[in-house]
């Protein structure tokens, strides 16, 4: 199958800054007045143009999630995915993200729901429901200990985070922050 086939086919070149879309790369290169073969190479990563950071290549064939297969729609579609045309809904997505995590810590989906249902979906910290977290991380994280590897409980991204950058491994590290707190 030659590209000319392919393009015809469902594959759009995109620019998500302005929301346009063209039906052929010869379309998009006379609109933006660069070559055909820059485009080509910004596309392909051989070589990247600052001038076409805005532009992307997506297919337009099926509007249906990769792992599911169920219909896109503002529902069910992350607002950064749809300008990506990244097609998974936001449940596999979120199925992906806790798979990858699960098989990083060497934990499995048993252990992983049962530390959930402990925690009745919330975080071990500051208690905010896994459904009401925003953002782009909308599921808790595992958090585990970086010395011993042993995963402690699940946190939104925040606490995650807050404990990430003050490099809190034990109760003596906390130790040290609430007495500097109480002194101020």
């Amino acid at each position: 199958m030659d590209k000319k086939n392919t393009m015809k086919r469902g594959v759009k070149i995109y620019i998500h800054n302005t929301n346009e879309y063209f039906d052929s790369i010869k379309e998009a290169a006379k609109e933006l007045g660069v070559s055909g073969t820059t485009i080509i190479y910004h596309l392909s990563g051989k070589q990247i143009s600052p001038t076409l950071s805005h532009l992307m290549m997506c297919r337009f064939d099926d509007n249906s999630c990769l792992d599911c297969g169920v219909i896109l729609n503002k529902d069910n579609w992350r607002e950064y995915d749809k300008l990506s045309c990244y097609k998974i809904c936001k449940k596999c997505h979120t199925n992906r993200d806790k798979n990858e995590a699960i098989k990083k810590y060497n934990i499995t989906i048993e252990e992983y729901n049962e530390i959930y249902d402990n925690q009745k979906g919330k975080c071990a910290i500051c208690n905010i429901l896994e459904s009401q977290l925003i953002g782009k991380k909308r599921n808790l994280c595992i958090d585990h200990n970086h010395i011993t590897k042993k995963v402690r409980g699940l946190l939104c991204d925040k606490c995650n985070r807050g404990l990430g950058l003050l490099n809190i491994e034990n109760e003596n590290d906390l130790e040290k922050i609430i007495d500097y707190l109480r002194v101020k």
